[in-house]
C-alpha cells in the first residue's frame, strides 16, 4: 500500500537551516514521546544501538548521542538517516561525535538492501519523529524497521494527526501496523 504518493520529495522546499528554526518544538515533542517509553522499558544502559530515521537537522538525534534525550539513557552508538542529502550533509557539517554518524537513505531504492545487509538485526531502537506521514510506503519502511532490529528492538515512533478513524487514512495504517505488531506500549492518544 503506497500512500501520499506525490510526496516522496515534499521537504525540498525547506533548506536544512529553516527547517532547524522549527526544530525546537519538534524536540520538547519528540523528548515527551520517548519519556513515555521509558516508563515501560529500561533507559539505554551505554552499549545499545540506535537508529533515528528521519533525523532531518539532527537535533534529536545528537541529543540521543549525547545522552541528553530526555529519560531515554546513553546508547552505544547512534545512527541517523534522512532521505534528502542536503539534511545529512548540514548533520555532517554541524555535528561531531563518535558514536554518531548520518547517512543519506531512501527506503525506496536499492539503498535499503544495502542497509539491510550491513544492519540486519543490529538495532535495538528505532526511532521516527514526525517523519513517517512524508513515507509513501509505510508498510514496507515498517518491514524495513523491523529487519534491521535485533530480536525484541523497539520501534517508536511520532506522527502528528488527528485521531479519527474515517477521516484519516495515516491512523488507519497505525491500527493496522498495531495488529501486525502483536502489541503497542504507547498509544497515539
Amino acid at each position: 500500500m503506497k500512500l501520499l504518493s506525490g510526496l516522496r520529495t515534499a521537504m525540498n522546499f525547506v533548506t536544512p537551516k529553516q527547517y532547524s528554526v522549527s526544530n525546537q518544538s519538534h524536540f520538547i515533542i519528540n523528548t515527551k514521546t520517548i519519556n513515555q517509553l521509558v516508563k515501560f522499558f529500561p533507559p539505554l544502559s551505554g552499549t545499545e544501538k540506535v537508529l533515528d530515521f528521519g533525523c532531518g537537522t539532527g537535533e534529536t538525534t545528537l541529543a540521543m548521542a549525547e545522552g541528553r534525550f530526555g529519560e531515554l539513557g546513553n546508547p552505544g552508538r547512534v545512527i541517523g538517516v534522512d532521505i534528502s542529502q542536503d539534511m545529512i550533509e548540514y548533520c555532517k557539517s554541524k555535528y561531531n561525535l563518535d558514536k554518531l554518524e548520518f547517512l543519506q537513505l531512501d527506503t525506496e531504492t536499492n539503498q535499503t538492501k544495502i542497509f539491510c545487509n550491513q544492519y540486519r538485526g543490529t538495532f535495538d531502537l528505532v526511532t521516527s519523529f514526525n517523519c513517517l506521514h512524508w513515507v509513501t510506503n509505510q508498510p514496507d519502511t515498517v518491514s524495513f524497521f523491523n529487519s534491521i532490529l535485533k530480536k525484541n528492538g523497539l520501534f517508536i515512533f511520532l506522527v502528528v494527526s488527528s485521531q479519527s478513524l474515517k477521516n484519516n487514512p495515516h491512523r488507519s495504517t497505525f491500527e493496522e501496523m498495531k495488529k501486525e505488531a502483536g502489541r503497542v506500549i504507547i498509544s497515539s492518544k
